[in-house]
């Protein structure tokens, strides 16, 4: 039971039950509560942001995203930022937005030798540039990922990236690329 624990731990507590319960307007809710009381609070605000765009509100997410790139350095700076405005603007469908940031994402990723990160980034720009009909650039960023995820040993997100490339691949007419 959470009963003994701070408020704050209590409501992120409850707030990834939610998520996980398929309640996004109510961990939406219980986040806003949360950047409300701890406004400078990294953390709670890119929860939030994704908590926005599981509730289908990409756009809402991107203010919270705004307010912590205001935040002063390191915050402001942090790659997290733009990982999570490049997976709101995917969800927008607004696929140049995701490039851009997620590029940006990238190198901010790759500056902090945040590795994990960085093939995140990847990933969506392999998404953005196929979803904007640039296939043949597609693949690259994504098997970026792909090897960065295996040399980090997180074998969950390469399996993830492994089977994007091979969509990738597909749509291109790579059969023999694809099956790999």
């Amino acid at each position: 039971t959470s009963a003994g624990l701070p408020r704050e731990q209590r409501l992120a507590i409850e707030a990834t039950y939610r998520a996980l319960n398929k309640e996004p307007a109510r961990a939406v809710e219980i986040l806003k509560a949360l950047r409300t009381f701890f406004p400078d609070d990294l953390e709670h605000g890119i929860r939030l942001a994704e908590a926005l765009v599981q509730a289908g509100k990409p756009v809402e997410a991107y203010a919270v995203l705004d307010e912590l790139g205001r935040l002063p350095a390191p915050l402001g700076d942090d790659p997290r930022i733009g990982l999570a405005e490049a997976a709101a603007a995917d969800a927008a469908a607004d696929y140049a937005r995701c490039l851009r940031v997620a590029r940006a994402a990238a190198a901010g990723a790759q500056a902090r030798d945040a590795r994990l990160l960085m093939a995140q980034a990847l990933t969506l720009e392999g998404l953005a540039l196929s979803r904007l009909g640039r296939p043949e650039e597609a693949a690259e960023p994504v098997a970026r990922a792909v090897a960065t995820f295996a040399a980090v040993g997180d074998r969950f997100r390469e399996a993830r990236a492994a089977y994007t490339l091979g969509v990738l691949n597909y749509d291109r007419g790579e059969l023999r690329q694809a099956r790999a």
